[in-house]
């Protein structure tokens, strides 16, 4: 007898499963998942004043404070971004994810994957 999950129960499932990948690509570049969120962060939104990459962070799935990124980050004026060490750092961990990503998707016809990346994305606006 096969169960049939729900849309709800698949998202929550693929999540975690994909969640569970990520973290075993981190670890295995010994990064946090809290410091991967800060430094995808500031990579997608560049400079920004302290407060606001701290409400970021807050609402992260793992926490890290501004000062647990160290060197990772350069902080002047009320403004964070990412220091040449944070953005090295951030470019090789990416490559690992990126290809992991590859890894997962690269058996599913890329017009599925498109068609996925649309939805979700307009859940992720509207929902």
């Amino acid at each position: 007898m096969s169960t049939t999950l729900t849309f709800g129960q698949q998202l929550a499932f693929a999540g975690r499963n994909l969640t569970n990948g990520l973290h075993a690509t981190l670890a295995r570049h010994d990064m946090e998942p809290a410091t991967w969120y800060a430094l995808i962060t500031l990579s997608t939104y560049g400079p920004m004043p302290v407060e606001r990459l701290r409400e970021e962070l807050e609402q992260a799935p793992a926490t890290a404070s501004i000062y647990d990124l160290g060197d990772l980050v350069s902080v002047s004026d009320d403004s964070v971004d990412l220091s040449a060490a944070g953005r090295e750092r951030f470019e090789t961990v990416r490559e690992a994810v990126q290809a992991r990503t590859r890894e997962v998707l690269g058996r599913f016809d890329p017009s599925d994957i498109e068609t996925t990346r649309r939805v979700l994305q307009a859940l992720a606006d509207g929902a």
